[in-house]
């Protein structure tokens, strides 16, 4: 039954061109591939209402949830939230009178309908030409398909008021294209491929702040941390704001460095410098918002597969899986090489193997963050089979990840 059914669960972003998050598409799947799209859809949209809860799910943004013609038809198409949601039309739709007149009767009632893919070459346009006018948005995958054909695909619907979303783009060069066809929005994590400059270095503040962050990991002295901070008195306030924030709800206010080295520990203080570091490059860049939910994104998910696989280990040893999820999108974030960046920075050698190599049991974790970003279910249930991980455990932490980045 589907109450016993354990799903993966993801959350991608849907771009416009400055860089700015528009929508997420949310993408649902049972770990038995026989679910049938119209019970998933319906267990995705009472996921998010009832469990969750849209606005911790989405934020203010809109959702697009694939549904196929079943659900369209059912009554559940008519019990489903209205406003937040855009509903996406399988390209295997047989167009029928009955399914142009339920979508008729929907778009009168206000819901939003988008096709999920659109192919001319499977005859795909020619079978949609009678609803498209009951469309407000194409999705097209630009993956593997020449510029000649995308072109083509763009003139056909110019004739329509329809916004077109260029999806599957994980290179920048794709998202050129998307661009210069005039596509309204592109769906895909290009925005995290590095874009490198020639002889870049790093700026004082990022020197200050990978400095201290060996300087903790290296076991320096208080009275030397403290004397590097009293040094960098913009950082001093940055901290004391943190540590006092509601986030510790603190009986006291902290007025010192050394409080701050003995409330937080020198891990907690190092992963929160290198979070820092990432705010101040990623603010100064074009993607600031999709590239920092990445990254946050990634630091809890290794996080939390390090604990399900180590549920005993030490908060230095779990620091580690942080510091693998945070330095994974450093060269994208400052647009250096990573091995320059890792020159810098005192690390042990399982994290650098990890970081560059793909290798040993933390780069096996990053390599299974990357498939649930991307939603490459079959080496993350390779993983999973591996370190005898359990599916109620990845359903848990993929739904939880995605909540508390948009909450804090």
């Amino acid at each position: 039954m589907m109450s016993n059914t354990h799903h993966f669960f993801n959350r991608q972003p849907i771009l416009s061109y400055d860089g700015e998050v528009f929508a997420y598409d949310l993408q649902y799947e049972g770990i038995d591939d026989e679910v049938r799209l119209s019970v998933l859809s319906s267990h995705l949209i009472s996921s998010v209402l009832n469990n969750f809860g849209k606005k911790r799910i989405l934020g203010n943004k809109l959702g697009f949830i694939k549904i196929d013609e079943a659900f369209l038809l059912s009554d559940r198409m008519l019990t489903a939230p209205v406003e937040g949601f855009i509903y996406s039309l399988m390209d295997n739709l047989r167009v029928t009178k009955e399914l142009y007149a339920r979508l008729q009767e929907m778009k009168q009632l206000g819901y939003i309908f988008a096709l999920h893919d659109m192919s001319i070459k499977t005859g795909s346009f020619k079978r949609f030409v009678p609803i498209l006018t009951l469309i407000d948005y194409v999705k097209v995958n630009m993956k593997g398909f020449p510029q000649e054909y995308l072109i083509s695909l763009r003139k056909l619907l110019n004739e329509y008021k329809i916004m077109l979303i260029g999806v599957n783009i994980q290179e920048h060069e794709l998202c050129a294209i998307a661009r210069g066809l005039k596509f309204d929005y592109v769906e895909g994590y290009y925005f995290s491929e590095p874009v490198l400059i020639e002889d870049k270095n790093f700026d004082a503040k990022s020197l200050t702040l990978l400095q201290l962050y060996n300087m903790l990991l290296s076991d320096a002295s208080v009275e030397k941390l403290v004397l590097t901070f009293e040094n960098n008195p913009e950082l001093i306030v940055q901290l004391l704001q943190f540590i006092n924030s509601q986030s510790f709800a603190l009986v006291h206010n902290v007025s010192s460095i050394s409080q701050v080295l003995t409330l937080l520990g020198r891990e907690q203080l190092a992963q929160w410098l290198m979070m820092l570091m990432y705010g101040n490059s990623i603010n100064q860049g074009q993607y600031n918002e999709p590239l920092m939910q990445m990254v946050q994104n990634r630091t809890r998910l290794m996080q939390g597969l390090f604990k399900l696989i180590h549920p005993r280990l030490t908060k230095k040893e779990e620091g580690k899986a942080f510091f693998v999820g945070v330095m994974s999108l450093s060269s994208t974030v400052m647009l250096m090489p990573l091995r320059i960046i890792l020159k810098e920075m005192n690390l042990s050698l399982d994290v650098q193997m990890a970081l560059l190599e793909r290798s040993g049991e933390l780069g096996e974790m990053l390599v299974a963050v990357e498939s649930i970003e991307k939603f490459k279910l079959k080496k993350l249930k390779k993983f999973m089979m591996k370190y005898g991980i359990k599916a109620h455990n990845i359903e848990y932490l993929m739904k939880q990840t995605s909540v508390e980045i948009l909450n804090g």
